[in-house]
């Protein structure tokens, strides 16, 4: 297996739930299976945000292809912030900060979803492809505590994805949860 490989694997992670995408459907229109949970009723008034510097985790186990996606989904994450008026700030100065995980089921288990973040999408997988999870928490600077965390699960898309096109898909993903905590928090202006 190459390098870049599991990378692509990973980075492009979350496909349609359903066994074999057809060649005419573009991944970005493909559904996700997405929960999310608030876990405190409002937000601190003029939050500020940030994705995380640390904390993030990228479960390959080619150190420099997930330090390589990670910094790929913080660099994603933080222009979706941004084109969704968002106030974002240094992460050191953030009142909220966005971590992520990403990996497949054998890393990323469901019971981890269950057990870790209270969270349970529910995919049950197909047999073409592995199964593999997003998590997006988001934590009050704080207290440290998280304040909201929101989970995709899907296939995990094939090697030969078109860049531009995993691209879109992670975009879709990150607005899918950024949506999601919007819902959960209407009243904070999100």
């Amino acid at each position: 297996m190459t390098k870049s490989l599991p990378t692509i694997a990973l980075f492009s992670l979350l496909t349609a739930c359903q066994s074999a995408p057809p060649s005419q459907v573009p991944p970005s229109a493909l559904p996700l299976v997405v929960v999310s949970g608030g876990l405190q009723t409002h937000l601190a008034a003029e939050p500020s945000f940030a994705v995380a510097t640390q904390g993030n985790h990228v479960w390959l186990e080619d150190a420099t292809a997930a330090a390589n996606v990670e910094n790929q989904i913080s660099l994603l994450l933080t222009q979706r912030l941004i084109e969704g008026g968002l106030p974002i700030t240094a992460s050191d100065q953030a009142r909220y900060r966005f971590r992520f995980e990403l990996g497949t089921d054998k890393l990323l288990t469901d019971a981890d979803l269950q057990q870790r973040w209270g969270l349970n999408p529910g995919y049950a997988g197909s047999s073409r492809y592995p199964k593999g999870a997003m998590v997006l928490d988001l934590v009050d600077a704080q207290s440290g505590r998280s304040v909201w965390r929101g989970a995709v699960q899907s296939d995990v898309m094939p090697a030969s994805m078109d860049p531009a096109q995993r691209q879109a898909r992670m975009v879709r993903i990150l607005d899918q949860l950024l949506g999601q905590l919007k819902q959960q928090f209407p009243a904070s202006g999100l």
